[in-house]
């Protein structure tokens, strides 16, 4: 996706994925200049207020990247489940895990997962 916002998505369910973008398997996906703010995940156990990206998938950011005010009870920004993710010159703030763990990033690794976060901000997360 280049430029422009994905703002006030809902996903509603118990084990709903991704407020405003889920990705599965083996999927290669670039973010340039995109805002994802203000999504939220609505029933138990939601992952991923912003996105959920799941196995051998790859993301990576390129331009400004923002991921604001987005709500989860797991990773109120991002969860990901052996994946592998770059971050770079994003502003990660003001995400919630509403019940768990992750205010901005939730992470479970078991594969050859990897996180790389890089000349970004990431603040007033809970």
């Amino acid at each position: 996706m280049v430029g422009g916002s994905l703002e006030r998505n809902r996903a509603v369910g118990e084990r709903a994925r991704g407020g405003a973008i889920s990705t599965n398997t083996s999927v290669t996906m670039e973010l340039r200049d995109v805002t994802l703010q203000d999504n939220q995940l609505v029933g138990p156990f939601g992952q991923g207020g912003a996105m959920y990206i799941n196995e051998d998938v790859m993301l990576q950011t390129d331009g400004v990247c923002a991921l604001h005010n987005n709500a989860a009870e797991f990773g109120g920004a991002v969860a990901m489940h052996d994946a592998r993710v770059t971050l770079e010159n994003c502003s990660i703030t003001g995400n919630s895990a509403t019940q768990y763990d992750g205010g901005a990033i939730y992470a479970v690794a078991t594969g050859n997962a990897a996180l790389r976060i890089n000349a970004s901000t990431v603040s007033n997360n809970r």
